[in-house]
C-alpha cells in the first residue's frame, strides 16, 4: 500500500492529524497500539480562558478559539458528533484575596467582560460567597479518538499495532513498513518519543497526572465545570475530577500521594460523599516553555513528530495541526514534497 502519510499513534494529536489530512484529501495509514498511561484516555478535554492559579489568561487563547471551534465542527459529518461542548465553568473562590486575584487578572487580560456573578447552588457541591462563571469548552476526547478510529478501520487505513522501529526502512526517499510505504511518517507518540531511535533527542517530559472518576447521585447530572481547586465535570455516566500535576515519580501507576491529595481536595468541595469507581493516570507530554513542537529530522526530513500537546491539548492541538498543514503545503509549493496524486 502506498501513502502519503503514515502517522504513528492515534491520540489525540494523531486523530486531529488524521483528520486535517483528510480535508486537504491527502491519504495515509494510522498504526496505533493503546499503551499504558497514555494521557488521551483519561483526558477530560476541558478548555477555558483562565489558566492556573493565578488566573492569567492561556496562551495565545484568542488565536486557538477559532482553530479548535472550527476543527471539532468539521468533524460532525464524519463521525456524527461534534466532540466540542459549550459549558460554563463555575469558580468556586476560597477567600477574598483570590477574588481580587481574580478580578485583577481579568481586567489585566482583557476577560473580565466574559465573567458573570453566579448565585449557582448544587445539591452535591459545596459553594462559596464568591462565585462567578466564564463560558469554557469540553472536547470528547474518548468518543472523537473511537469514533475515527472506526471510521478508519471501515476505510481498511487503520491497524491496531505497535510499531518495530526496527522493521521501519528508507527506500530510496520513502520509508516503508511492511507493506506499507509512505512519502512522510508522522509520530504522534506523546511521552512514547522517548524511545523512539529519531527523536528521543527532543526535549519532551512527561507530566503525571492522577484523576478520579466518581459515580454520580441517582439523578444528578453535572452539565458544567466546577472549579474548586480541583476540577470536576461529566465524564461518560460519571464525574471526572483533578488532575495531580507531577513532574517527579517513582511510578507511571496510580498511587497514594496522588489518592491523598485527590481524596482531601474531594472531601473539601462536596456536600455528600461520592464514590470512587476508578482512580487512574496518565503521563502528558510537555516541554519546559510549554509551546508543542512540530519537528522534522535533521537527516530525514520526512520523518516528523508533533508533540508536547501537554495539559492543553484539547485548545491548543487544533492549531498546531493546522500549522503542519500549511508546513506540508509550502513543501508541494516549493517542490520540496510532491504527492502522486498531483503527478497525475
Amino acid at each position: 500500500m502506498n501513502c502519503e502519510f503514515l502517522i504513528i499513534g492515534q491520540g489525540l494529536a494523531g486523530t486531529l492529524l488524521g483528520h486535517a489530512l483528510e480535508q486537504i484529501q491527502a491519504n495515509f495509514v494510522v498504526l496505533d497500539k493503546v499503551l499504558p498511561y497514555a494521557a488521551s484516555p483519561v483526558a477530560a478535554g476541558i478548555i477555558h480562558p483562565v489558566s492556573g492559579r493565578r488566573f492569567v489568561k492561556a496562551w495565545n487563547y484568542d488565536s486557538l478559539l477559532p482553530a479548535f471551534q472550527n476543527t471539532y465542527a468539521q468533524m460532525r459529518n464524519k463521525i456524527g458528533l461534534n466532540p466540542l461542548e459549550n459549558l460554563d465553568m463555575h469558580l468556586n473562590l476560597s477567600s477574598v484575596r483570590e477574588e481580587n486575584d481574580l478580578l485583577s487578572q481579568a481586567h489585566r487580560y482583557g476577560y473580565v467582560d466574559q465573567l458573570v456573578g453566579s448565585i449557582h447552588e448544587d445539591p452535591v457541591f459545596k459553594t462559596s460567597n464568591a462565585r462567578y462563571t466564564i463560558p469554557a469548552y469540553k472536547v470528547n476526547i474518548q468518543a472523537m479518538i473511537s469514533l475515527f478510529r472506526k471510521r478508519w478501520l471501515g476505510q481498511n487505513i487503520f491497524y491496531p499495532v505497535k510499531l518495530n522501529y526496527n522493521h521501519l526502512k528508507q527506500v530510496k526517499n520513502k520509508w516503508q513498513y511492511q507493506d506499507i510505504t509512505a512519502d512522510q511518517v508522522v509520530f504522534c507518540e506523546g511521552c512514547y518519543i522517548r524511545d523512539n531511535p529519531w527523536f528521543k533527542h527532543l526535549p519532551i517530559v512527561p507530566n503525571k497526572g492522577q484523576v478520579l472518576i466518581l459515580k454520580k447521585p441517582d439523578g444528578y447530572s453535572l452539565n458544567n465545570i466546577m472549579r474548586q481547586k480541583l476540577l470536576f465535570t461529566g465524564f461518560k455516566h460519571s464525574i471526572w475530577t483533578g488532575a495531580t500535576y507531577e513532574w517527579e515519580f517513582d511510578s507511571p501507576s496510580p498511587d497514594s500521594t496522588g489518592w491523598k491529595y485527590l481524596n482531601q481536595n474531594l472531601t473539601e468541595a462536596v456536600k455528600i460523599p461520592l464514590e470512587v469507581e476508578l482512580h487512574a493516570a496518565g503521563l502528558r507530554p510537555t516541554v519546559s516553555d510549554r509551546k508543542p513542537i512540530i519537528a522534522s529530522h535533521p537527516q530525514f526530513p520526512n520523518l516528523w513528530t508533533i508533540n508536547g500537546l501537554g495539559t492543553k491539548g484539547a485548545s491548543i492541538g487544533p492549531f498546531i495541526i493546522n500549522e503542519f498543514i500549511g508546513l506540508m503545503k509550502d513543501r508541494i509549493n516549493s517542490g520540496l514534497f510532491a504527492p502522486d496524486r498531483l503527478k497525475e
